[in-house]
């Protein structure tokens, strides 16, 4: 490619989307943008109702208008000018389940499914449907156990196979309407394209298809409920012969006509198959190599491997060959809630007169919070806490679990929760490695990318010293758009795809900031950390004294 193409990668993330303009050549971005979801997470609908309780929804139609607004963003930076576009990539979360018509329109715009919670995007922390996904995985336990290898042991209340279920089976009317549940990257995609693109990787690490196999067949379904008999039609309404199936890196067709005007690019624009949002960072961060973890740290936390075992892997979300990068079984795990749980924090617990003091010192109150972390002597009091305020997504794929702090007294101060609370999800991720060790799954380095990684050195020091290893910060403040762009670049050499690790090596950041473990610390967290595998094992099998 010359110099002067360019690249496209577009990150969906939970609340915005984040695109970055780059020189294939070399990885140089040229230009980023972001524009924020007009609705974010809906509170309401049109006519003014509450979403109700438990439902996390989003408007499908703030994805395509703020995806627009990005790349123009993009292309109207001064460094973006007389640069010819030559692929776009993207990356959503997931699953994030968009019911569709058969022409791509949404259901939530029809004007008789406006008002109905149920027609709208279910977010991919949406976990309504954990009774579904426990049934899906009772049923294949019977029917066909090692259909669970590549899934960690169990289905996700996350996946889109389970969401789907739950709307079949509590709101028949959107149910019967809807042509198809998509899947946030492959509705894009489809979009993009003007025809049905579906990416392998969702569907094999979310939605419970096997390349080769497809899904279980009708009869499976229906052992279930009748009423689930037709739910892999509704997956995949097009079928094989119609729809263009691939992997992230491979071709997925052109740019229509249509959507190269709302644009404002080429038609000759090349497209590859959609990546979730995690898994694009992989490579963004620079990632070629089995053993090398990324964990992603923002509202929730991503874990991701590449490793040469195809074996099955248990205490995991998925773990798929080919998924990540060709040639290796990627891995993936997650802690449910991060960043979601410090905000929850601030916003429902930590006193006015903190709030008063750091906006007196001109300091967001979660910098504030950190200095005064920072402040505590060691041999304080520890409360410890168990970081599932949103469910235990791995290793315990429970997200009815609900969290807890132990070790409360009425001298307890809300710097020392706020500290309980950081160290809970450093603790998380100390487990999810040793599950992964303990399945001779080795990690040899660790880099960390993410908003929270860029800008909080207390927490990533933190990091380091309860997983007693060095940690790498990833220069490049959108890894996952970057990871995009390279699954772009792949797919515009064409023989690209069985280039990636020459393309990441090209193309790959800067490291930012590293982080060593220190020795004196050892001993405090290594005796924290087994409090917190004690809490965890006691309260694990009881959802019902949590309250979930």
């Amino acid at each position: 490619m010359d110099t002067d193409t360019a690249v496209i990668g577009l990150d969906f993330g939970s609340l915005s989307c984040r695109g970055v303009l780059v020189s294939p050549a070399d990885g140089r971005i040229l230009a980023e943008a972001v524009r924020p979801y007009e609705h974010g997470v809906l509170g309401c609908l049109p006519d003014g109702s509450p979403v109700p309780e438990g439902f996390v929804l989003q408007d499908p139609r703030d994805f395509t208008v703020a995806m627009s607004g990005t790349v123009r963003d993009l292309m109207n930076v001064s460094d973006a000018r007389g640069v010819l576009v030559t692929a776009l990539g993207i990356d959503t979360t997931a699953s994030t389940l968009i019911p569709a018509r058969r022409d791509l329109t949404p259901l939530c715009a029809e004007k008789r499914f406006s008002t109905d919670p149920w027609a709208y995007a279910v977010m991919w922390k949406d976990h309504r449907a954990v009774r579904e996904a426990s049934m899906l995985t009772e049923a294949l336990r019977r029917a066909d156990p090692a259909w669970l290898d590549c899934l960690g042991g169990s289905v996700g209340a996350e996946s889109l196979i389970a969401k789907a279920a739950h709307i079949c089976l509590n709101a028949p009317a959107v149910y019967e309407a809807a042509f198809a549940f998509m899947e946030l990257g492959d509705w894009l995609c489809s979009l993009l394209a003007g025809r049905p693109i579906m990416s392998l990787t969702t569907l094999t690490c979310k939605d419970l298809y096997q390349e080769g196999t497809g899904y279980p067949d009708t009869a499976f379904f229906e052992t279930i409920d009748p009423k689930l008999g037709n739910l892999p039609r509704k997956l995949m309404p097009w079928g094989q012969e119609q729809a263009a199936l691939g992997r992230p890196g491979e071709p997925a067709g052109m740019l229509c006509p249509a959507m190269a005007a709302r644009l404002g690019l080429p038609e000759e624009v090349d497209l590859t198959f959609a990546q979730m949002d995690g898994y694009a960072g992989l490579p963004g961060a620079g990632i070629s190599e089995p053993g090398e973890l990324l964990m992603t740290v923002g509202t929730s936390t991503g874990f991701f491997l590449l490793s040469g075992k195809d074996r099955g892997v248990h205490g995991v979300c998925a773990a798929v060959p080919g998924s990540m990068l060709p040639g290796f079984t990627g891995i993936a795990a997650g802690q449910a809630a991060s960043g979601d749980a410090f905000q929850w924090y601030v916003d429902h617990a930590v006193p006015a007169a903190y709030q008063r003091a750091a906006a007196e010192a001109r300091m967001d109150i979660h910098s504030w919070l950190c200095e005064r972390v920072r402040a505590l002597p060691d041999n304080a009091p520890h409360p410890i806490a168990l970081d599932w305020l949103n469910g235990n997504k791995s290793p315990l794929n429970r997200p009815d679990l609900g969290a807890a702090i132990m070790g409360l007294t009425l001298g307890t101060k809300p710097d020392q929760i706020y500290r309980a609370l950081m160290e809970s999800t450093a603790f998380g991720a100390r487990w999810i490695v040793e599950t992964l060790a303990a399945q001779e799954i080795p990690v040899t380095r660790i880099l960390v990318n993410g908003g929270i990684a860029l800008k909080n050195p207390l927490l990533m020091q933190l990091y380091a010293d309860v997983l007693g290893r060095p940690l790498a910060v990833t220069g490049c403040a959108q890894t996952a758009a970057l990871g995009s762009a390279m699954a772009a670049a792949a797919a515009a050499e064409r023989e690209g795809y069985r280039r990636w690790p020459e393309i990441i090596r090209r193309m790959a950041p800067d490291t930012a900031a590293e982080y060593r473990p220190r020795s004196e610390k050892r001993a405090l967290y290594d005796g924290l950390y087994r409090k917190y595998r004690r809490l965890a094992e006691l309260l694990k099998d009881d959802a019902e004294l949590q309250g979930g």
